[in-house]
Formats: structure tokens, C-alpha cells, sequence
């Protein structure tokens, strides 16, 4: 059986991370290749996320990862890499810059020897034109190279092409269609925002009254580790309920239960991708929070579901549409988003099927 290779290395305790990378081990299963990642540092928890089959290879070393791959090019098993999907800052530092350029010279030298190279849902932020050079190379090099904002296309051109984030894979699921957005059990609105912005109470005030008064309770939520005290902090100044992240829970419980609250929601507002991406997965209305001037996610959500917006640096953050119009736009979006992401796997097959 032929193998693939990526790295499931991220960051510790975001259930985003996890989901657009599964979804990339799953696409790849899919086609009859069997998996080779690694893992790094990642705690067992994190990696048993993934429901890995006892076959399957999970490696923390990176020598043996490396091996693994220059192994299946030595023996002409056409081994398949792909680069982790997810978000790059080209130029942070110079030490990345070197990291960055020697990673894609290594892509260059195992394609002549048949290695296929797959860049999955990729978005770049480039801090130094210099340090753009080795992406334009890779652009080149890959057999598929998909962007999930389109800004990355426009600054790369050549091969790349945008397509939606992984984790619209599956649209809008069929218990949330089943049970419809404006039944009886869609008695919440959600909250959840990143620790690193600011907060504008006086938007978020405006949020929870308009939430209230057409009969929803404002929670807060957690998503991501590292948001919790911020969230739990929040909740506490608006004297909401909070469902946080406890240290005790795994990565596996979490998705478990905001996947649970993203099917209660009418609405989720929030300044997390992948929150706003799996929360409308469940049947609620995405409505993007943080600073108008931060381009993630209009960059990636705008092409796709061309979702409200709450801003925290609006005055007032503005009136929310939670109608039944918005409710179905919303859903033909999110299963249009899917049906370009089966363009996507299509590509894939063709790129690595002989």
C-alpha cells in the first residue's frame, strides 16, 4: 500500500487544528494510502484525536519521520507528501526564512524522483517580499497547491488555487437539517472569542439584548485551550452561562460538547475561523466578531458564505439577521462550500493515482 506523509503538528489544544488536519488524513485514506505523521511534541490526547487505525504510523521523531519518507523515494513507491493545511507567515524571522527555504529545495528534490507534493488549505501572511520567494517556488513544485483565501492566490498566481477551507467538508449536517434551524431546540446564542483581541463590552451588550429579546440565551463557549480564561472572564462580565475547557477534559470531550452546543445555536458569533466554520456545520447562523481591520476571516468565510459581521471596533457592532432568509442562504452556502471541496479531492486523485 502506498504511503502519504504530514505532519499533525499544532497547536496544543485547538479543535480547529485537529479538524482541517483529520479531514486531510481522511481525503488521503480515502484514495488507499495509508498514513505516515508526525507528531512532535503533541500529547497523546491530542494524537488519539484522530481516530487512528492500528495500522497506521505515528511518529514524535522527526529523523524517523524523514527516513520514512526518503525510504519510499529510494524504493520508487511514489510516496505522497503533504503539507499541513492551515495558515504561514512568511518572514516572521530569519531563522523561518532558512527553515522555509531549505523545506521547499527538499519538495524540489524528491519530486524529480517521482514524490508527489499536496498543499492542502493553505494561507499565507507575508511579512518580507524576500521570504515569499521559497512559496512561489513550492507553488511550482506541488502537484496541488490549494489556498483557502484568495488573497493567497492573487499574491502567489501560478498553480495555486483557492478553494474553501477544509472543514466545510461536510456542509451543513443532516441531524441539524433534520432538526431544523428554528425549532424548539435552537434555544441559544453562542459566544466565543480569541484571547488575543480586544473587547468592546459595549458591542457585546448590544449582541446579548438583541439575542434576549427574540427569545435566545447569550453562552460563551470555548473552542480553543488557550481562550478559556478570556471566554470564562467575558461570561462573567456580561453574567452569562459559560461552557469552558477544563484542564481535566481531552481535546475528544471538548469536540464533543461544542459540537453538542453548535446544534442548540441560532447564531454563533465569533472572531475564531473554525469556530464560526463547525458551528454553521451544526446548523447556526456564523457571524464574524473581532477587529474589521484582522483580514482571516473575511478573507476566507467572505468568498464562500459572505457571513455578517459584529465588529468590535464598530461603535455599536450593529443589527443582527436571524431570519429564516439568512438561515437558508447560509445553508446553500455551506453546501456549496462542500461541492467545491469535492472539486478538490478530484484534483487530489488526479494528481496521485497513477
Amino acid at each position: 500500500m502506498r504511503r502519504f506523509f504530514m505532519s499533525i503538528a499544532a497547536a496544543q489544544g485547538n479543535l480547529g487544528d485537529i479538524e482541517i488536519r483529520r479531514t486531510a488524513v481522511d481525503y488521503m485514506r480515502e484514495l488507499g494510502f495509508k498514513p505516515v505523521v508526525f507528531s512532535g511534541s503533541m500529547s497523546a490526547e491530542y494524537v488519539d484525536a484522530f481516530d487512528w487505525e492500528p495500522t497506521d504510523e505515528v511518529m514524535d521523531s522527526g529523523i524517523s519521520f524523514w527516513r520514512a519518507i526518503l525510504s519510499d523515494t529510494v524504493r520508487r513507491k511514489r510516496a505522497v507528501i503533504v503539507m499541513a493545511p492551515g495558515p504561514a507567515v512568511l518572514g516572521a524571522s530569519a531563522a523561518s526564512v532558512v527553515k522555509h527555504s531549505l523545506l521547499v529545495t527538499v519538495f524540489a528534490v524528491l519530486r524529480i524522483f517521482g514524490t508527489r507534493v499536496l498543499v492542502l488549505g493553505r494561507s499565507i501572511e507575508v511579512r518580507s517580499s524576500m521570504a515569499a520567494v521559497p512559496e512561489k517556488i513550492l507553488v511550482g513544485v506541488a502537484d496541488v497547491y490549494a489556498a483557502r483565501d484568495k488573497r493567497t492566490c492573487e499574491y502567489l498566481r501560478g498553480k495555486s488555487r483557492f478553494y474553501p477551507d477544509l472543514a466545510f467538508r461536510a456542509g451543513v449536517s443532516d441531524g441539524a437539517k433534520s432538526a431544523g434551524r428554528e425549532s424548539a431546540s435552537r434555544e441559544i446564542a453562542l459566544l466565543s472569542l480569541r484571547h488575543d483581541r480586544p473587547v468592546n463590552y459595549a458591542v457585546l451588550r448590544s449582541i446579548h439584548s438583541q439575542v434576549e429579546a427574540i427569545g435566545l440565551n447569550l453562552v460563551a463557549c470555548c473552542q480553543v485551550a488557550e481562550d478559556d480564561n478570556h471566554n470564562r472572564e467575558v461570561a462573567a462580565t456580561l453574567g452569562i452561562q459559560y461552557v469552558g475547557w477544563d484542564d481535566d477534559v481531552t481535546h475528544r470531550q471538548q469536540e464533543f460538547a461544542v459540537r453538542a452546543l453548535y446544534e442548540r445555536a441560532a447564531v454563533t458569533i465569533s472572531d475564531r475561523l473554525h469556530v464560526l466554520i463547525l458551528s454553521a456545520r451544526g446548523g447556526s447562523i456564523p457571524v464574524m466578531a473581532g477587529s474589521s481591520s484582522v483580514p482571516k476571516l473575511r478573507d476566507s468565510l467572505e468568498p464562500v458564505l459572505a457571513p455578517q459581521a459584529s465588529w468590535m471596533d464598530d461603535a455599536t457592532g450593529g443589527s443582527l439577521n436571524l431570519g429564516h432568509d439568512e438561515s437558508t442562504r447560509i445553508s446553500r452556502g455551506m453546501d456549496s462550500a462542500a461541492a467545491e471541496l469535492e472539486d478538490l479531492r478530484s484534483r487530489i486523485k488526479g494528481a496521485v493515482m497513477p
